[in-house]
C-alpha cells in the first residue's frame, strides 16, 4: 500500500492551557490539547504549531466508518486568539464546526495514520485508503507528499 506525508491547514497553535510533558519529543505526545485558533479553519482536517491535530465530527465519523488504524478522537478546548475577531469579521455569519481532537497513535507506513519519531517537515503519514476518505472532505488547504520510507533509517 502507497503512503504519503500529510500536513493539515494549520490555523492556530496550542493554548497556555495544553499540558505536554515533553514538547522536544518527536512526536510530541499531549495529555490535554487546547487549540486556540488564529484563522479561520476552512478546512474538515486542521492543524496547530507544534504536531496538534484536529478534525470536524462527520470527518471524524468517516474515519471511523472505514475502519482505519492509528487514530483516537477526544475532546479539546478551542479558543480564539487575540487577533481572531479579524477573520471573525470576514465570515459574518458563518460558525466554526465543532472539532474533535485527532490523536495519532500508528506506526508510519504501517498503520493508515500514523506519526514519524523524528524531526521532519511532514511528521504525520497517512495510507491510501485513509487519503481516499480524507479526500471526501474539505482538504484544500493541506500539503500531500509522497511518504519516503527512508526517512525513518536516516532518523531511526
Amino acid at each position: 500500500m502507497k503512503f504519503y506525508q500529510f500536513s493539515p491547514q494549520c490555523v492556530g497553535t496550542t493554548g497556555e492551557d495544553t499540558i505536554c510533558a515533553d514538547w522536544s519529543a518527536r512526536p510530541v505526545v499531549f495529555h490535554k490539547l487546547q487549540f486556540e485558533l488564529e484563522y479561520w479553519p476552512e478546512d474538515d482536517f486542521i492543524g496547530a504549531t507544534i504536531q496538534a491535530y484536529a478534525g470536524t465530527i462527520v470527518l471524524a465519523n468517516a474515519i471511523e466508518a472505514a475502519g482505519l488504524t492509528g487514530i483516537k478522537f477526544d475532546r479539546l478546548e478551542m479558543i480564539k486568539g487575540d487577533q481572531f475577531w479579524l477573520w471573525e469579521e470576514e465570515h459574518l455569519g458563518e460558525t466554526i464546526p465543532e472539532y474533535l481532537w485527532f490523536k495519532f497513535s500508528g506506526n508510519a507506513g504501517i498503520d493508515d495514520f500514523g506519526m514519524i519519531h523524528a524531526p521532519v517537515a511532514l511528521p504525520l503519514t497517512v495510507s491510501e485508503k485513509a487519503l481516499a476518505v480524507l479526500k471526501q472532505f474539505k482538504i484544500e488547504n493541506c500539503r500531500i507528499k509522497d511518504f519516503d520510507p527512508s526517512v525513518l533509517i536516516i532518523n531511526g
